[in-house]
């Protein structure tokens, strides 16, 4: 009786798994120092309005920016009681001349260091945590490998040496249900202690 022959996985060679994962390399800078042209009065002219409007409009930016946060701010409570009796992502703000904002909040959040999931824990409870929460991961090699150490890479991780290769990076994430409950199911006092902690975007305001 003739041994089975053993099946040999193809060999895939490193420069093939690199093409595959490989983002286009980008330009490299210039060193040279950059020319300035010889132009017109007219077009000096143009410079001029464009580097003046530039600066108004990085002026008036940071004015349109302050006042979009006090707004936010003062609606932030009305939207609240709203939230309470049913989940409200985008209202409208009326003006004093028949017209109107509109101000959306995002299901978005900055994210949540796992420090925070006792202390998470303590105000929504333990039952509840997983439906409100999630966590997130991201993960990295780190630094510059050599091809040796690409081919084990390629070949098999082993979960001993996971974290030489590797910067792993987890957050909390919160869920949909959270986001959506966060005025009708949590008090006054659990909101101020979750904010702290869950940090959600700060909504946006357009005026169309």
């Amino acid at each position: 009786m003739g041994l089975a022959k053993k099946k040999i996985a193809p060999v895939v060679s490193i420069d093939d798994v690199l093409a595959g994962a490989s983002t286009p390399a980008k330009e490299a800078k210039s060193k040279s120092t950059t020319p300035v042209l010889t132009v017109s009065k007219e077009v000096k002219e143009l410079v001029a309005r464009i580097r003046e409007q530039k600066e108004e409009f990085t002026s008036l930016k940071g004015m349109i920016e302050a006042d979009e946060a006090e707004l936010r701010e003062l609606i932030a409570p009305l939207r609240g009681k709203l939230c309470q009796k049913g989940y409200v992502s985008t209202v409208r703000v009326p003006s004093t001349d028949d017209k109107s904002v509109s101000v959306t909040w995002s299901k978005s959040y900055s994210k949540c260091e796992l420090d925070n999931r006792e202390a998470i824990v303590e105000i929504v409870g333990e039952e509840e945590y997983d439906d409100l929460f999630t966590a997130e991961k991201e993960i990295t090699v780190k630094g510059d490998i050599d091809d040796k150490t690409l081919r084990e890479l390629i070949d098999a991780v082993g979960p001993m040496r996971f974290a030489e290769f590797f910067d792993v990076k987890r957050w909390i994430k919160p869920t949909e249900r959270y986001t959506e409950g966060f005025f009708s199911s949590f008090n006054e006092e659990q909101r101020e202690a979750l904010a702290g902690m869950v940090q959600q975007y700060k909504a946006s305001i357009k005026t169309k």
